[in-house]
């Protein structure tokens, strides 16, 4: 329906059709918090920072040195990522307010694992040092096309609920994805600069699969207006853009996305 409000949940912004953007009133913003979290900062997933120290072992016990340790925020936020030194030592600090998830993968990729800590249980575990013991990582296959064709220098990125890894696309437009043993791919993502991007989802709810084929979709261009509640535009923000989308998936586990156009 042209022109027609959608609204969403109390404190978010509302948009309408045609791409106008209204900021929330400041009485949509306001909330009165749980009982639990006067108390209690882990019940109520308060920002708090945390030091994590420890070491990343080869199955072979030995120190993992140049290993990365990354610790999922589950936000928005960019992930916090460390380097282990030549004894297999590293030492982060980040907020974990939603608790810990932390995935170690060897200088090479090819040996990795995943700790999950609670959020009730972030400040107890993280205070003394943690070990972590790497372990062969599978492979997932992509093959990104455009108009048939294979895409070199494509970006792909793999998903799951603890991890994200990310491969870059050779002549045969084949991108190999390394992924911890224990995890399970929820997504995937193609993007080329030139080209477009797709996406697959839903992979959590089908059979593993060892490869999956993505054809990009051509870049559109899409404008935004904002404006204030009595509809005059507002200048000089700075935005920040979250799309989801809807998927069907063929038998090559390709995604077609449905996705609005605003000129």
């Amino acid at each position: 329906m042209p022109g027609a409000l959608l609204r969403g949940a109390p404190g978010e912004q509302q948009s309408k059709s045609d791409g106008t953007v209204t900021p929330p009133s400041p009485a949509s913003q306001t909330r009165e918090p749980h009982p639990a979290a006067k108390s209690d900062p882990a019940a109520r997933g308060e920002d708090t920072l945390v030091a994590v120290t420890g070491t990343v072992r080869m199955p072979d016990g030995s120190p993992a040195a140049g290993a990365t340790v990354e610790a999922m925020t589950g936000t928005d936020e960019p992930t916090i990522i460390a380097r282990t030194n030549d004894a297999g030592r590293f030492q982060l600090h980040g907020v974990l307010g939603n608790g810990g998830r932390l995935h170690a993968s060897s200088a090479d990729g090819k040996h990795q694992t995943m700790l999950v800590v609670s959020s009730a249980a972030v400040r107890t575990t993280f205070a003394s040092p943690v070990e972590l013991s790497l372990a062969p990582a599978l492979t997932h296959e992509v093959i990104v096309l455009s108009d048939g064709r294979p895409v070199e220098a494509a970006h792909v990125v793999a998903g799951g609920q603890n991890f994200r890894v990310h491969a870059v696309t050779g002549r045969d437009g084949k991108a190999k994805l390394l992924l911890p043993g224990t995890g399970r791919v929820y997504r995937l993502v193609a993007s080329h600069r030139q080209l477009g991007v797709n996406a697959v989802l839903g992979l959590k709810d089908r059979p593993p699969q060892d490869r999956t084929r993505i054809a990009l979709l051509p870049p559109g261009p899409h404008t935004i207006r904002v404006v204030d509640r009595d509809g005059k535009a507002i200048s000089g923000l700075e935005l920040s853009l979250a799309v989801r989308t809807e998927w069907r998936g063929d038998a090559q586990h390709t995604a077609k996305l449905d996705y609005p156009r605003v000129h």
